[in-house]
């Protein structure tokens, strides 16, 4: 019979964005399933806040330029594409921003007009140069999603006058896992997980949002809910 798990953090220092964990005893064999486990739920199940639109004014497609900015419209998608949020919002937000230069734009400038649920997690993320005395204005389209939707990244855009942006699927940017057992007669075994996020996630929270994830899907399943077929 499996006895009751232990979770062992392996880091003595806290790390916002790396964290490694044991898992023991597990019987043997089970290693490796719970390891595949986690990880499907990692990269998939996390919870996300992206931009997903933008809109500026007169424009129309990515492949424009804008009078007086160093950046086309579509090495601006791409910069948008990198701000990470942390936080989550039922609603949708909109963000409007309007900026005179000469200047270099962050996306420092986005922290004032986030709603309180979010929170800018990379204040120094790179967005365009204004070279002259023009004024650049645009609106973004922020949304939370409950689960990152790796298996539909091509969702259907609703707006077409927003130019899409092409959301970050996953803030897990990495995750490992190691099978380990003491001796070659050892009956038991130890599961090490090592997971990288991208900041908007600690890797402690990710790691018991998947526990959880996981106990509501088997405490679903029960005697009573299995159909015999005949």
């Amino acid at each position: 019979m499996q006895e009751n798990l232990e979770f062992i953090n392996l880091l003595e220092v806290p790390d916002e964005n790396f964290g490694k964990y044991i898992i023991k005893p597990l019987n043997l064999g089970m290693g490796v399933s719970i390891g595949n486990l986690f990880r499907r739920i990692l990269l998939t199940q996390m919870p996300r806040t992206n931009i997903t639109g933008v809109r500026f004014a007169g424009i129309t497609n990515e492949f424009s330029t804008i009078k007086g900015v160093r950046e086309d419209v579509l090495e601006i998608l791409l910069n948008l594409k990198q701000i990470i949020f942390k936080g989550f919002k039922e609603e949708k937000t909109y963000v409007r921003i309007k900026i005179t230069g000469p200047t270099v734009i962050t996306s420092s400038c986005l922290q004032s007009a986030l709603p309180d649920e979010i929170t800018l997690v990379n204040p120094s993320q790179y967005i365009a140069t204004i070279t002259n005395d023009s004024t650049l204005e645009f609106e973004l389209k922020i949304e939370s999603e409950k689960k990152s939707n790796l298996a539909n990244n091509q969702a259907i855009f609703e707006s077409s006058d927003f130019l899409e942006v092409d959301k970050i699927t996953s803030p897990i940017r990495q995750i490992l896992f190691d099978v380990y057992k003491k001796s070659e007669t050892e009956t038991q075994e130890e599961l090490v997980l090592q997971i990288w996020t991208d900041g908007s996630i600690t890797p402690i929270d990710a790691l018991i949002t998947s526990v959880k994830l996981v106990q509501n899907l088997f405490t679903q399943i029960t005697l009573k809910n299995l159909k015999i077929l005949e």
